[in-house]
This record gives structure tokens, sequence and C-alpha cells, in this order.
């Protein structure tokens, strides 16, 4: 699965050698996704935080300047196809085998 990837925005931009930042919500523990660039200057937080969940579940923020995200996620491998469910109107998928090798990886280079 590769690292580092190309996000096209709804507006049209296109953020080059873009990587996934994977941090942990204070509160709940549940993990949080971040987009950033190269230099890893955020560009969206793609998770929201909901109630606590399950490690290989994360709450989807898929609106506003996050509209598409899931989209991006689905063709990069990290999440299943469909939703598990919805807490709020906030879509909760499960990551794919590959999605959650990926976040495993990503958090222990984060926190070594």
């Amino acid at each position: 699965m590769m690292n580092v990837f190309d996000y096209k925005a709804r507006n049209g931009h296109t953020y080059r050698n873009c990587h996934l930042c994977v941090l942990r919500y204070g509160n709940t523990n549940n993990i949080a996704l971040a987009l950033v660039d190269e230099n890893y200057n955020r560009i969206m937080m793609i998770t929201t935080n909901v109630k606590p969940l399950p490690d290989n579940i994360i709450a989807i923020k898929n609106y506003s300047e996050n509209s598409g995200i899931e989209d991006f996620l689905k063709r990069i491998g990290i999440i299943e196809d469909k939703p598990l469910t919805f807490v709020s109107s906030i879509p909760l998928y499960l990551f794919t085998s590959q999605g959650m090798e990926l976040v495993k990886q990503l958090e222990k280079h984060s926190n070594p």
C-alpha cells in the first residue's frame, strides 16, 4: 500500500505528496486521521470525534471542506465501501485490513 498520495479537493486543487497522519482523540482515545502535505502541514482532519469506538472503526467528517474524502479513502484502500452505521449523521467506517495495517505502522512511527 502506498504511503504517499495525491489528493484532488472538491475545489479542484490537487495536493501532491500527501501523507496520512495518525493521532488519538484525548477524551475517547479514538483514532484520528489527518491528511497532511509533504511538509506535514495539515490539509484537513479526516475524522471527527464521537462516542468511544473500537480501533478498527473511524468516524469520517464527510461534509464541508471534507466533501468527497470517503471516495479518496476507498480508492486508496483505507476503508470499506459502505458505512457500518451512522452516529448523528456521521458515517462510521470499518478500516480495510490494509488500512488497519497502515494505521498501525503510522501510529508506531509517530509514537516510538
